[in-house]
């Protein structure tokens, strides 16, 4: 059974979906954050000192040092004392691998979504969430009667396999908090739109580790998604497949479940992998 990879480019989805936010006027621009990112990006050269960094940023000294101070008390610069030199800390490379990560499981998780379609005849779909909404970064198919949304969708999370596993894997955050607040809108008559009972299928499916979307965001299509986790146990996307019900039977769901479930499982374990591989490789400036 032939593959059609459908991949939509991760950044140009993410930057689509914030494409369709208001643009913020320029008074909304935080101008001393503006200026400790420009320290940051002339310190990613090389260490300096105050006086040449403060020259190089076009800043006063005093207001060079107070921004570095306040980098120093949150760990993205650190100051040498003996040689009066301020550099990067390693925080910032740990907050860079947080791209790192992204990066790997968009690429990484590819050939498993392939073998994944193949092997159930149905579509296979990463996710991603970004800006309170699901993004379908990755798509994979292996039936051309799979009803599915093209790669670079942005859909709701409440209607969607994907979304719910992405919800109830961040259900702390604040923002996904305020989204299960409501409204929730009704995509078809089969949407879970009751905040309440979706509150409880996602602590279900926190504890079970898939959702189930029946034609919920698409009438004749049925959708099963597992959360694909880092080694801490956050959720940073989630694979799904998607098929029509004569496939995706009552029967059936429990043996798909558990192929999914192993894909997804192996897909994050690739992606530490590669993460890991690529963290230990050296630093040069």
């Amino acid at each position: 059974m032939s593959v059609q990879t459908l991949e939509c480019d991760a950044t140009l989805a993410i930057q689509a979906t914030r494409a369709e936010r208001p643009r913020r006027a320029a008074r909304d621009v935080v101008q001393s954050l503006v200026r400790a990112l420009d320290l940051l990006e002339i310190l990613s050269g090389r260490a300096c000192r105050l006086t040449e960094l403060a020259q190089r940023a076009k800043l006063p000294p005093s207001t060079t040092h107070r921004l570095l101070t306040t980098l120093e008390q949150k760990r993205f610069v650190c100051f040498d004392r003996e040689e009066n030199l301020w550099s990067v800390s390693s925080h910032c490379y740990a907050i860079g691998s947080g791209y790192l990560r992204r990066e790997a499981l968009f690429t990484q998780a590819a050939p498993m979504l392939n073998s994944l379609a193949s092997q159930v005849g149905a579509a296979a779909n990463l996710g991603v969430l970004e800006g309170g909404r699901l993004i379908l970064v990755r798509q994979a198919v292996g039936c051309e009667n799979s009803p599915v949304h093209p790669p670079g969708a942005n859909l709701p999370l409440h209607a969607t396999a994907l979304g719910k596993v992405l919800l109830a894997g961040g259900d702390s955050q604040p923002q996904l908090r305020g989204y299960l607040a409501g409204p929730l809108a009704r995509l078809t008559n089969r949407t879970i739109c009751d905040p309440l009972i979706l509150t409880r299928q996602l602590k279900q499916i926190k504890m079970l580790g898939i959702a189930f979307d029946d034609e919920e965001s698409l009438i004749g299509r049925r959708c099963l998604a597992a959360p694909v986790q880092d080694e801490l146990g956050q959720c940073v996307g989630a694979i799904s497949i998607t098929s029509t019900q004569s496939l995706m039977t009552d029967h059936s769901l429990e043996r798909l479940g558990g192929m999914l479930t192993a894909v997804a499982t192996q897909v994050a374990r690739t992606v530490r992998a590669y993460e890991k591989k690529a963290l230990e490789q050296p630093l040069y400036f």
